[in-house]
């Protein structure tokens, strides 16, 4: 069965490399979508059951409790940062390109003490200064205390995930996933049904416990690699992941602020209705941008001409209205679903879709910026944050004259990705003329 499914998405794969490029496919590129078709059906697989699991527990909490397990999810993706410090992206590309386990051993080495250094520090300064936080977050300990241990297990996650692409190990990850989501469903199921127990912690423990399996099933099978740490691997690893982290950083922060203001100026109970219309709308749409990035990123970089880059926005063009139509129909059957106390409104589903479509078309520019050139996505990052800096701006303006909204904010954000989307086009198309002249 599934080596049917994995030809069939050869088969597509093949057909869609042939509409954008002429030609079809390589051997390299069906032998990066063999082992792609491991890790796709794993997170294709877990991301299906987890939505169930998302919107169970949404049913069950209602939108106060969504709310605050959406206010812990924003605070320990900022500590994420600091604690992997991009040297999950960095490890796939260190582990992959080294010729020697030796090499090999001492990249994952390197990261796994790192983040182990990182981690302790993060315990040791949150137990100084908890209260402060508190305080000026205007929350309570036991948020933050949660919010902690979920980002350093969510860290030694990612880390463990990284190791594994970099060692191409993706039947492995395919395992772990099943194993992870197999781990969740159980104590989901433990807590809200059997305990009754249907509050956002124990939600939170269900999630942790699927981690925690998974990055013990992926460590024992790159446990021999671990051997001591060397400053020279994580010093060459840091050097690449070093002007990632800025942009990551104020991405992180900039993600997080709709949540922060929606929280302050709102009400945790918004800020959970929020999350519910934001996670219909990612899960989905990080999905499907995943399966068309992954068949064109092997041949962008070989690139010298952007004829390519029509044929996409022709794509872009015959599929945004039945994708804009599909995702809003996926969103609305999904808050549905989370139940009445959600706040069913067409305007927001119409305005997540939209919103949902142009995320597709920002995340395809932007990975083939990053396959073209370093450089032009230097320059892209630096244009970005600027968009964003406005961005904020207008957040001040909307608390200014009292007009903070779910509404508000969504459109700010489709109003920003469409500006950011033709300054993608207009630097990506100024590139290419750029290269054939030269």
């Amino acid at each position: 069965m599934f080596i049917k499914i994995k030809q069939g998405l050869l088969n597509i794969g093949d057909i869609l490399h042939i509409r954008l490029f002429g030609h079809g496919m390589g051997n390299r590129t069906k032998q990066f979508l063999g082992n792609l078709s491991w890790s796709f059906f794993g997170g294709l697989g877990a991301s299906v059951v987890m939505m169930g699991i998302n919107i169970l527990a949404g049913r069950y909490m209602g939108p106060i409790g969504y709310g605050q397990y959406g206010l812990i999810l924003t605070i320990s993706q900022i500590l994420m940062v600091f604690l992997v410090f991009g040297l999950d992206l960095s490890s796939v590309r260190s582990i992959a390109m080294s010729k020697s386990i030796s090499k090999k051993s001492k990249h994952i080495s390197s990261v796994i003490f790192f983040t182990v250094f990182s981690s302790s520090l993060l315990i040791v300064l949150f137990i100084i200064v908890r209260n402060y936080i508190a305080q000026q977050f205007h929350t309570n300990a036991i948020i933050l205390s949660i919010a902690v241990v979920y980002a350093i297990i969510a860290s030694f996650k990612i880390i463990a995930d990284s190791i594994a692409r970099g060692l191409f190990l993706f039947k492995e990850q395919f395992f772990a996933r099943i194993v992870e989501v197999g781990t969740v469903v159980f104590l989901f199921s433990l807590f809200f049904f059997y305990f009754e127990e249907r509050s956002y912690p124990y939600y939170l423990v269900a999630l942790l416990g699927g981690s925690l399996f998974f990055i013990v099933w992926l460590a024992s099978k790159f446990s021999g690699y671990v051997t001591r740490f060397d400053f020279e691997s994580l010093k060459e690893q840091l050097s690449y992941s070093s002007f990632l982290v800025v942009g990551t950083v104020l991405g992180t922060a900039f993600n997080s602020l709709d949540k922060f203001i929606i929280v302050q100026y709102l009400s945790v109970q918004e800020l959970g209705i929020y999350m519910a219309y934001f996670m219909a709308s990612t899960n989905l749409i990080a999905q499907a941008t995943q399966i068309f990035i992954n068949v064109l990123f092997p041949q962008i970089a070989s690139m010298n001409n952007g004829d390519f880059l029509k044929r996409i926005e022709k794509l872009f063009m015959l599929l945004f209205v039945p994708g804009f139509i599909i995702v809003s129909f996926v969103i609305g059957v999904i808050i549905a679903l989370f139940g009445k106390n959600f706040d069913f409104r067409l305007e927001y589903v119409f305005s997540f879709g939209l919103l949902g479509m142009l995320q597709i078309i920002y995340t395809v520019y932007a990975s083939i910026m990053t396959a073209v050139s370093k450089t032009l996505y230097k320059k892209f990052l630096l244009v970005f944050n600027i968009v964003n800096f406005s961005h904020i701006i207008f957040y001040g303006i909307l608390i200014y004259i009292n007009q903070v909204s779910i509404m508000a904010i969504v459109l700010l954000f489709i109003l920003n990705i469409f500006v950011v989307i033709q300054l993608q086009r207009r630097m990506l198309k100024k590139y290419f003329e750029t290269t054939v002249i030269i």
